[in-house]
């Protein structure tokens, strides 16, 4: 099921990109913002989603309640 769910997610933003690209229509005033723009933008997405990545999984743990409970049994107590 998730692997359906990427792949979906991939197909949009390609069809997206594409929509972004080559869109020219005159009723709404649009036109397509070229290959440079969508190729700034990709990059920036990946750039941006691996740091994010690895944060939301830092938080994901930390209120999950195994990192408390690992900090509590790992206690080292000086008396």
């Amino acid at each position: 099921m998730m692997v359906c769910c990427i792949n979906l997610q991939y197909f949009s933003m390609k069809v997206a990109t594409l929509i972004a690209v080559y869109a020219s229509w005159s009723f709404a005033r649009i036109e397509g913002i070229g290959w440079g723009w969508a190729g700034i933008i990709w990059l920036f997405s990946i750039i941006t989603y691996i740091p994010l990545d690895i944060i939301k999984f830092i938080i994901r743990y930390a209120l999950t309640g195994k990192a408390w409970d690992n900090m509590l049994q790992n206690k080292v107590s000086k008396q």
